[in-house]
């Protein structure tokens, strides 16, 4: 039996910003086998700081990975209404989003355009970067206080409507982003999961999800900011490929765009003091090979760096 002896640390950016790290003291401790003895002490954690990372302990394939996140989430989820290209790895393994890489990605909370979301999100290193690639996090609850009280009440006095348009000439189609190619399958789940659909031509789809712009954590009764109106808003765009877009499409016709609820259009202003906010309490640490990153998906938001090089992360998220 190898030796289960642990330390425990922080990354920070700041005393008010951090996310913990336990490392093992040994080197050949499995994380599955740590995470099986471990188990409460994780969930207490967990829920305490909101952001684990694991490092320095063997795993040793997907598959372990797989075993190891099925012990913290029996009930690991597929990756349905995906709003970012990824791949299937193995089973309810996914890569992480496949943009280009040197594309930023806005820290966000997982699918928290949508109605329904993974309570947890676990990334596992299978090759670091040659160069940047962070994952940056932020805490949701810290974000949601340092905003401004008047942002606040706008949006959650209005929501938000996360406005899609799938076709084959820019971002997904609908077959990807619902993973099926059947448009029965498809209504059925915009139907059950509340979002407003259309089919604008035989076979481009248009829709529409109102969401709320904080929730509360279920356990720890934490208010956080959930949502990702500064990610699809076209304010957050680069301003170079924001003009393009806006010159080929109308704001109803983007790919991607988020409105108040009511229909209403967010203010650039808005979107950049939001970006700020999380950029503020934004935490990253270079990746190494073999950690695994856990995140309360609502405590946590997440996003990642550009980098260089063979970057491979893969993705499972779960509810308890």
């Amino acid at each position: 039996m190898p030796n289960l002896k642990v330390s425990y640390e922080y990354l920070t950016n700041s005393i008010y910003n951090s996310i913990l790290v336990v490392r093992s003291l040994s080197d050949d401790l499995p994380l599955k086998i740590w995470f099986k003895e471990n188990l409460r002490k994780i969930e207490y954690d967990l829920l305490k700081h909101g952001a684990i990372l694991f490092r320095d302990f063997v795993i040793p394939s997907l598959k372990d990975f797989q075993d190891i996140s099925l012990i913290l989430s029996p009930n690991l989820m597929n990756y349905v209404n995906k709003s970012t290209p990824r791949s299937q790895i193995q089973d309810k393994v996914f890569s992480s989003t496949e943009y280009p890489q040197d594309f930023f990605i806005p820290l966000h909370n997982e699918l928290s355009y949508a109605n329904s979301w993974p309570q947890r999100i676990m990334f596992y290193c299978i090759n670091e970067a040659s160069g940047g690639g962070e994952t940056p996090t932020a805490d949701s609850r810290k974000v949601y206080n340092s905003l401004s009280s008047s942002i606040k009440k706008k949006f959650l006095e209005k929501g938000i409507m996360y406005l899609r348009n799938y076709n084959d000439t820019l971002g997904l189609i609908w077959q990807d982003a619902f993973q099926t190619k059947n448009k029965s399958i498809l209504e059925k789940y915009c139907r059950e999961n509340n979002i407003i659909y259309e089919w604008t031509d035989k076979d481009t789809l248009k829709t529409k999800t109102i969401c709320k712009a904080s929730v509360t954590h279920s356990v720890t009764k934490e208010e956080a900011w959930f949502n990702q109106a500064h990610l699809f808003s076209v304010h957050s765009l680069e301003e170079d490929v924001k003009e393009h877009l806006q010159e080929l499409y109308k704001s109803e016709e983007l790919p991607k765009n988020a409105f108040y609820g009511d229909g209403s259009s967010i203010e650039a202003g808005i979107i950049e003091e939001i970006m700020h906010t999380y950029q503020k309490h934004m935490i990253t640490f270079s990746w190494r090979k073999s950690d695994l990153l856990l995140l309360d998906n609502i405590l946590f938001a997440h996003g990642r760096m550009p980098f260089q090089g063979n970057r491979k992360i893969a993705v499972t998220m779960g509810n308890k």
